[in-house]
């Protein structure tokens, strides 16, 4: 931009300098300028207007970023009388109230031409005079309406030359477009009438013309004179068109639409159009209003009503149906939720009596496995009476009490078998087993029950009877509990049947009594928890309601059904179905290995007292020196000092209160046995065996686990961390004592057929070993060699060996149920422990000998697998020498 003062002859250059930020004109690129007052507007090409005060030097910015144009791109520039400026822009014309700052932009939706805007001249009535690139555009002020005019109004074209614009001191205005130049004084020549009338001409459907009175036609009439055009819903698109009676200059009519409903703007329509076309309207009333006049004459205006009918879905009569099934179906929710309210009302009682009825069996539960322990005081100490006092009156009191001592025992374990049961623990373990056998075992316990009352007791087992699939535990339960309550039941002079043969498919047990009976309407109450029969029987021989529910329960899992059989014979019969096959079994369900047939005895106690005609025989042989050494490890006082009452005339007894002290207890001492109990403090019983069995210096001691916990699943956990014996609380002492007996006499007759062998036997035994004793060997050797590198891997002994690691990893998890890592690891603890044990070594040189990285990485992984830190294993195993021999020669003894 440059500015010359012709009185001085010097010129100023206003120019873009883009390391500049601010006050500076926007661009170099000008292509209009207007001077007002002192201030200079100045229009780039691409950056919007500067306004610049020729007074203070300083630039204000107007562009499209800081909202105040619609377009950068500057065309024309043009100040007015009230000192505002007009800005024609690429897109739209935009107006600047400089008293305000106000900016206003106009559009082709506002009536403009066009948007791109050529060039602005303003006349002697203050009006526009604009200048697009389609058509030629007059804007009043004062009533803020725009015309147009083209082609068809005398223009030389439409499109007009960018900056090409021009005002003579007479007024006349020149535009230069494509194809020459247009020029004319404003408002000569202009019309001085108006309209004389504005009709409605035609109705078109998707562009086609409505014929009025037609069959089937929408118009019953021309549409000029239709009050309303009815359509329906399914017609999506139409046009109305009008016209204005002007035959001097029809393309100078204009023409103004609005639907009134869908838009409330007016719409002027293009120059020479005088159609409105609608799509896609909504159901509904809408009105078309239509003006039409001439420039600067009075308009014209015309209305005309059209309604669009709803789909019969929408219809009056539908939505008063709608209403209708609204008001329904509020009511039936209303229903719905008052019953649902009262139901979670009744569900939520249910839900509270079930969690106290929970409750109470799991507190029964609890007082269940305490009650154990003390019953273990009382029965086993009573069997010991009974053997030895010779007073018959005396004899059959104890007796008596036994008895009770059995059936408050039973019921525990009742109670605890439920509760299982409803926790989801109890898990099916059937096996083949031959009936027969299994019947005659369980009858025995109730022989001696029906000689004391003098009732008939007949068993009828139907020959050839195929083996079936069961599991005993839970059969012998469930006949035991049926078989009680028949004896319970009859009187003196009674008969009870026991009957098996087979029913279709199923194998059939039925019990029969001629005691009371239980009446039709209750034979299945029977099988509800707690419920007992509303008689006097009932009153007098008092019972818990649990026995018969328990046995349904099982009797489901296993498969099968118990029921009471309806029939009017007195008495009643309890009839018990089994599957014969093992179809209904799944494979984890079999138990393939036999299962010792006294199994279910150590669980089901008998309803008679035990008579034990088996004598103890002695520990210790005169031969024997001293006694053989036990571990008592138990946390109940009461248990502990019984058993060492009973115990220590024949064993040397150690005592320890909790899995901890028993296991230091146990690699200090190394006793010949161990009896310990599972539920303890710090180290439960499970955990200090599996200890005791992982260490070298132990695994050969045996372990008898003696607890309250009865379930067959509890059991095989025990005898799974290597437990020798599983003998649940209350306990037969002669069965524990020959338990005991028999466990050192294995260990000390395997200890004698292995150290007793001559030098050539042993050489003998070397050379028939087998390759995999013999690979054994080897990794060993290998391993043992290399112990003390810390980085010792698993591709070391691959290559060592001669086998790839996948080869080395499968004949090692063949052999050992080990990986190689693991191998590698508990090698080297348990030649550490052996260091600990036997050499004067401190931890720190025993884990750098052992290959391990770091002395806390070696604490660690020794204290998981033996149960205790290095430090403490190397004070119980260093015993003083002497100690340690004179306890070697006693033991040679």
């Amino acid at each position: 931009m440059c500015k010359y003062n012709p009185a001085t002859g010097k010129t100023q250059f206003l120019l873009y300098d883009m390391m500049k930020s601010g006050n500076q004109i926007l661009s170099n690129s000008v292509n209009a300028i207007d001077i007002d007052g002192h201030y200079l507007w100045i229009g780039t090409s691409i950056a919007g207007v500067s306004r610049y005060d020729m007074i203070t030097g300083t630039f204000e910015d107007y562009t499209a970023e800081n909202g105040k144009l619609s377009n950068n791109n500057i065309f024309a520039l043009k100040t007015d009388h009230r000192g505002g400026v007009w800005i024609g822009t690429n897109w739209g014309l935009n107006y600047i109230n400089s008293a305000t700052g106000q900016t206003q932009q106009y559009t082709e939706d506002d009536g403009l031409a066009n948007a791109a805007i050529s060039g602005i001249v303003i006349d002697s009535n203050k009006h526009l005079w604009i200048s697009t690139y389609y058509g030629l555009s007059h804007y009043n002020p004062q009533s803020g309406k725009f015309t147009n005019y083209y082609t068809s109004d005398g223009l030389i074209n439409n499109e007009f030359r960018r900056g090409s614009y021009f005002q003579s001191k007479s007024g006349e205005i020149f535009f230069g477009g494509i194809n020459g130049i247009t020029f004319f004084f404003p408002f000569e020549n202009q019309p001085s009438y108006g309209l004389s009338n504005l009709v409605f001409t035609d109705l078109f459907i998707y562009n086609k013309p409505v014929i009025p009175d037609k069959a089937k036609s929408i118009l019953k009439e021309t549409v000029d004179y239709a009050r309303k055009i009815v359509l329906s819903h399914d017609i999506k698109n139409f046009s109305i068109s009008f016209s204005a009676l002007e035959y001097n200059n029809p393309n100078n009519v204009i023409y103004q639409a609005r639907l009134n409903g869908f838009e409330k703007e007016w719409t002027i329509l293009p120059q020479g159009s005088n159609t409105v076309t609608y799509t896609n309207l909504k159901p509904g009333r809408y009105t078309l209003e239509i003006k039409a006049n001439l420039p600067n004459t009075p308009e014209l205006h015309r209305e005309i009503k059209i309604v669009i009918t709803p789909p019969i879905w929408l219809s009056w009569w539908a939505k008063i149906l709608y209403l209708l099934i609204l008001i329904v179906g509020s009511f039936c929710t209303y229903i719905s939720i008052k019953h649902r309210i009262a139901q979670k009302k009744e569900n939520q009682k249910k839900q509270n009596e079930n969690n106290i009825m929970q409750s109470q069996l799991q507190f029964f539960t609890d007082i269940s496995h305490e009650i154990r322990t003390p019953l273990t005081l009382i029965l086993t100490p009573i069997e010991e009476l009974i053997k030895s006092t010779k007073d018959p009156d005396l004899k059959a009191t104890y007796k008596i009490i036994d008895q009770n001592g059995h059936r408050i025992l039973r019921l525990v374990n009742q109670v605890m078998e439920m509760r299982k049961l409803d926790k989801g623990q109890v898990k099916l373990c059937a096996e083949q087993t031959d009936i027969n056998d299994f019947i005659h075992e369980i009858i025995v316990s109730f022989k001696h029950l029906a000689q004391e009352k003098n009732i008939g007791f007949d068993l009828h087992i139907a020959p050839d009877l195929p083996s079936v699939w069961i599991d005993q535990e839970k059969l012998d339960k469930v006949i035991f509990n049926v078989l009680s309550n028949a004896f319970k039941y009859t009187p003196a002079n009674g008969e009870i049947e026991l009957s098996v043969d087979i029913n279709d498919s199923f194998l059939r047990i039925r019990i029969t009594d001629t005691g009371c009976g239980i009446p039709k309407d209750l034979r299945e109450k029977v099988f509800n928890r707690f419920y007992q029969v509303p008689n006097e029987n009932n009153k007098v021989k008092m019972g818990t309601g649990i026995g018969l529910h328990l046995s349904r329960q099982l009797m489901e899992i296993h498969h099968g059904q118990i029921f009471v059989e309806d029939n009017d014979q007195p008495g009643t019969t309890f009839v018990i179905l089994l599957p014969l096959d093992d179809s209904y079994l799944k494979p984890e369900e079999k138990k393939l290995e036999h299962s010792d047939r006294n199994l279910a005895t150590l669980v089901q106690t008998s309803i008679s007292p035990i008579e034990s005609t088996t004598e103890t025989l002695p520990a210790n042989s005169g031969k024997n020196k001293r006694k053989p050494k036990l571990l008592i490890v138990e946390d109940n006082q009461e248990i502990k000092d019984y058993i060492y009452k009973v115990l220590s005339p024949e064993y040397q007894i150690f005592e320890a209160k909790n899995g901890k002290e028993g296991l230091e207890m146990t690699i200090k001492e190394l006793p010949d046995c161990i009896i310990s109990d599972i539920m303890m403090p710090e180290m439960d019983g499970i955990e200090m065996c599996d200890k005791i069995k992982k260490n070298e210096q132990t695994s050969h001691i045996p372990v008898i686990m003696l607890t309250a916990k009865t379930a067959i699943e509890q059991r095989i956990e025990g005898l799974k961390v290597g437990a020798d014996s599983y003998i649940p609380k209350p306990f037969n002492i002669e069965h524990l004592k020959i338990r005991i007996q028999k466990l050192i006499e294995v260990r000390r007759v395997m200890k004698n057929k292995y150290e007793g062998k001559s030098n050539t036997i042993k050489e003998e035994i070397s050379s028939l070993k087998s390759t995999d004793e013999k690979f054994l060997e080897k990794l060993e050797k290998i391993v043992k060699s290399k112990m003390a590198e810390t980085d010792l891997s698993v591709e070391t002994i691959s290559q060592e060996i001669g086998l790839s690691r996948s080869q080395l990893q499968r004949k090692l998890k063949q052999l050992t149920q080990q990986n190689p890592s693991d191998y590698i690891r508990i090698t080297r603890l348990r030649h550490a422990a052996w260091l600990l044990a036997s050499k004067n070594l401190s931890i720190s040189e025993i884990s750098y000998v052992t290959g391990f990285s770091s002395l806390s990485h070696f604490s660690n992984c020794f204290k998981e697998f033996y149960g205790m830190s290095p430090s403490h294993y190397m004070e119980i195993h260093r015993v003083p020498k002497k100690t340690q021999d004179s306890e070697d020669e006693a033991q040679q003894s």
